[in-house]
């Protein structure tokens, strides 16, 4: 190949036959470039599986049920054909870890087999995967852990083709979970258009009747500059020394704002997805406020 006025150059070449499949890498010279492809042989799939999400909510050592499905592209059912599964859990916190960084981190759980089989599909093409929500015992339920049950399936046809599906189911102790769609930053104008969303474990999100506590918080009266090495971990100095030497620095957490004194300002009952109007409508003075919202499921 030669390249043109541009320092661009374009070429075919037609793969070798008879060769193994696989991995395979292009390579140019004396520009030494390269590009990796990988080359596989394609066949047709002739019927897909498909496991809808459940439209119901469980609680844990409940018995599910899932149901599937087996149909040909052509749209005929894939009637009587084997279906093999497992089901294992893992376990997820609806909670950012960043939280629990100066406590403890949520303890490492390794994923587990809970049920494994197989069954057939009916004449209609359907099936049902049965297990029990088995819960990790050790999990420590006041972190509210939620137990992800991944079903996987395996269906084989009379030509011995397989087909794969799979589907997560989140369990946990609690069925409901709130979202605030509150910028730390606002303006007096913007706080209407603010939301707070009620979703199942699954993620899709549900009515609920949500209450909503605003606080005001109470700065430090004085003027705070950012430390210049990490806070100390003993306190040889008492507060009041510290302060009269140091007017401006910091002496433990002040700057903090968790630890700031919180005063409750109003409690307004809200519709869950919708935008937070009433919250408008309160005489909330510029300063630094706290958002508590709270749902029962």
């Amino acid at each position: 190949l030669e390249t043109n006025q541009f320092g661009s150059y374009a070429g075919s070449f037609q793969l070798p036959e008879g060769g193994l499949n696989g991995y395979m890498t292009l390579r140019s010279s004396p520009v030494n470039g390269f590009a990796s492809f990988s080359v596989e042989a394609y066949k047709r799939p002739r019927f897909y599986v498909e496991i809808p999400k459940p439209d119901s909510t469980y609680r844990l050592d409940d018995s599910l049920h899932l149901a599937g499905t087996a149909v040909s592209y052509a749209g005929a059912s894939l009637g009587h054909v084997k279906v093999q599964y497992h089901v294992t859990r893992g376990i997820r916190y609806p909670y950012p870890i960043p939280l629990y960084a100066y406590r403890y981190l949520p303890p490492y759980t390794a994923q587990q087999e809970i049920a494994q089989g197989s069954v057939e599909t009916d004449a209609s093409g359907h099936f049902t995967i049965p297990f029990k929500a088995i819960p990790d015992r050790q999990a420590d339920s006041s972190l509210h852990p939620v137990f992800l049950y991944a079903v996987n399936v395996d269906v084989t046809d009379i030509n011995g083709e397989t087909q794969s599906a799979s589907l997560t189911v989140p369990v946990g102790y609690q069925s409901l979970e709130l979202e605030m769609d509150i910028s730390d930053k606002l303006t007096i104008d913007s706080l209407g258009s603010s939301r707070i969303r009620t979703l199942n474990l699954s993620g899709e999100a549900v009515p609920a009747p949500v209450t909503l506590q605003v606080f005001r918080l109470s700065p430090p009266e004085r003027f705070i500059r950012k430390r210049y090495w990490q806070q100390p971990d003993q306190f040889v100095i008492s507060r009041e020394d510290y302060l009269r030497d140091f007017p401006y620095d910091e002496y433990q957490d002040e700057s903090d704002l968790a630890n700031w004194p919180q005063k409750p300002v109003t409690t307004l009952q809200l519709s869950a997805s919708q935008p937070m109007t009433a919250l408008q409508k309160e005489d909330l003075a510029p300063g630094w406020y706290a958002f508590r919202a709270s749902a029962t499921d």
